[in-house]
């Protein structure tokens, strides 16, 4: 069974080196990761956190596929060595993810 075009496409196109367009940023890099589970093999959760060295935690994990806000840098980056992909491949998904949920949620306050 071929896998779901759009899984398979994130990581074509971080391959390729293009930077996605007209898609949610923090939901593209969540299914770039899923993605990268998939092409490992789709390891258990137990398995990644194991692959990991334990740096990271089922929450953290869970976050990371499924979550709405975007993890930490250390968390991705650990999760993407994890599943055999590379960190600096994920880094400009991560950026891209994380300064667009900041834009999204500023308080307030921030307008007086």
């Amino acid at each position: 069974m071929a896998p779901p075009p759009d899984l398979v496409k994130p990581l074509w196109e971080a391959a390729a080196g293009i930077e996605p367009t007209g898609t949610d940023p923090a939901r593209y890099l969540r299914t770039y990761l899923q993605a990268l589970r998939y092409a490992n093999g789709s390891p258990s959760d137990r398995a990644v956190i194991a692959s990991s060295q334990h740096a990271i935690t089922i929450a953290d994990l869970r976050q990371a596929l499924q979550g709405r806000a975007v993890p930490e840098w250390p968390v991705v980056s650990q999760l993407v060595t994890a599943l055999q992909g590379l960190p600096e491949v994920a880094l400009p998904l991560w950026r891209r993810a994380r300064s667009s949920t900041e834009t999204c949620t500023l308080r307030a306050e921030a307008f007086g």
